[in-house]
């Protein structure tokens, strides 16, 4: 099966997914999106550091080669995947290629990192502190003795776009999530585009200009995207919470 095929059939199960999303779960009933909608995300400054984010490309590189079946990998990115930084994660990210679970399109793809637990359990202290930053931040976020003892992580994603790569769907939500955390891992000064956006009521999108390092905390039914990205390349990772204190994921977004 060739990677465009084996992508089909990933995009088909995760359209599966999608439908069957609420079944066998007994969910509080979440927030309008009216609601939502009148929430601003939060950009926090700096949250990982040089150091963190050298971690972060580390495990995703090894993310990648855990894999018991043939991870595909998309063509011209590997090339891409190194920055001016050229700190020794990239250079082994640029050298293995980019793993990767699913291309949502030919310039956007996502590893699920949170798979089989890896993440936690590989590395604890990165999500440790991850989570306790999505928990713990000032504002309108819900009840945050419930966000400490009753959310678990949905996801954790290192997502990758390649130049013309963005996500501009108008009504894109993280739909069956309570919080979703992005930090920019990418430096801002070697690539164009790739803005994090919402929408407004006017329907109008409103960039969020981050830096390397900063993290934007928003309520995950609330639409989101990124600009497209028209110079060099942007990697993010993603992390989700949604109800339930013992309902981790363990193989990608729905199950």
């Amino acid at each position: 099966m060739g990677d465009t095929e084996v992508d089909a059939a990933r995009r088909a199960a995760f359209a599966a997914f999608r439908q069957s999303l609420s079944k066998g779960r007994k969910k509080a009933k979440p927030p309008s999106f009216d609601v939502v909608e009148s929430t601003k995300p939060l950009v926090i400054k700096a949250l990982l550091s040089r150091e963190e984010i050298d971690s972060v490309f580390e495990a995703a590189r090894q993310c990648g080669t855990t894999r018991s079946e043939a991870t595909t990998r998309l063509a011209g990115f590997s090339a891409r995947a190194k920055d001016d930084s050229g700190t020794a994660a990239q250079e082994a990210f640029a050298t293995m290629g980019l793993a990767y679970d699913i291309a949502y399109s030919d310039a956007h793809v996502a590893l699920f990192m949170h798979r089989d637990g890896w993440l936690a359990r590989e590395w604890p202290l990165l999500v440790a502190k991850l989570v306790h930053a999505m928990r713990s931040q000032e504002g309108d976020w819900g009840d945050r003795e419930a966000l400490c003892s009753a959310t678990s992580v949905r996801c954790a994603e290192f997502h990758s776009y390649a130049e013309s790569g963005g996500l501009l769907d108008e009504n894109h939500r993280d739909l069956g999530s309570t919080l979703t955390m992005s930090v920019l891992l990418s430096d801002e000064q070697a690539q164009e585009g790739g803005d994090f956006v919402t929408w407004d009521k006017e329907n109008q999108r409103v960039a969020w200009p981050m830096q390397r390092g900063d993290a934007i905390l928003f309520h995950s039914e609330k639409r989101h995207g990124v600009n497209t990205v028209t110079k060099g390349m942007r990697h993010a990772l993603v992390m989700e919470l949604w109800e339930g204190a013992d309902n981790a994921n363990v193989v990608d977004r729905y199950s």
